[in-house]
C-alpha cells in the first residue's frame, strides 16, 4: 500500500522544508500512532468551532481520510468549512482559493496543517 499513506504523508512534506527535517530527522514515518494524533487533532479543533466531529480510534487512515471527507463536505454545504481552516490556522491565501479547491484538496489542506502542528508539538515537548 504505497498508497494514501505515502501520497499523505508526500504532499504533507514536500512543500514545507522544516517539516520534512523533523519527518526525517526523527526517523518518523507515518505510523498508527501518529495518524491518530493527527485525526485527533482534527477531532478537537472540529469541536472548539461547535461540530461535532469523533474519530473512532479503532480504524483505519483510509476509514478517517473517507470520514474527513463526509465532514468537510458537510461543512462546505451549510458554509462553515472556513470556520473550521482559520480555526486550524490553514493560511489565509489557500482560505481565499477554497472556491477552486477540491475536496481531497481541501482535506489535505486540514490534514498537512494538523500534522505540522502535532509534529512541532512533539519536537518542541
Amino acid at each position: 500500500m504505497k498508497t494514501l499513506v505515502s501520497v499523505l504523508i508526500y504532499s504533507m512534506t514536500s512543500n514545507n522544508s522544516e517539516i520534512q527535517l523533523i519527518v526525517s530527522n526523527s526517523a518518523m514515518e507515518l505510523n498508527t500512532d501518529l495518524q491518530l494524533k493527527v485525526f485527533k487533532q482534527i477531532e478537537k479543533d472540529a469541536n472548539m468551532i461547535g461540530e461535532e466531529y469523533v474519530v473512532d480510534e479503532t480504524q483505519n487512515l483510509l476509514s478517517w481520510w473517507n470520514q474527513l471527507l463526509e465532514f468537510l463536505t458537510e461543512l462546505i454545504e451549510f458554509g462553515d468549512v472556513r470556520n473550521l481552516l482559520y480555526r486550524i490556522d490553514v493560511s489565509e491565501v489557500k482560505i481565499r482559493q477554497i472556491g477552486t479547491l477540491t475536496i481531497q484538496d481541501i482535506g489535505i489542506l486540514v490534514v498537512k496543517r494538523e500534522l505540522e502542528k502535532v509534529l512541532l508539538r512533539e519536537k518542541y515537548s
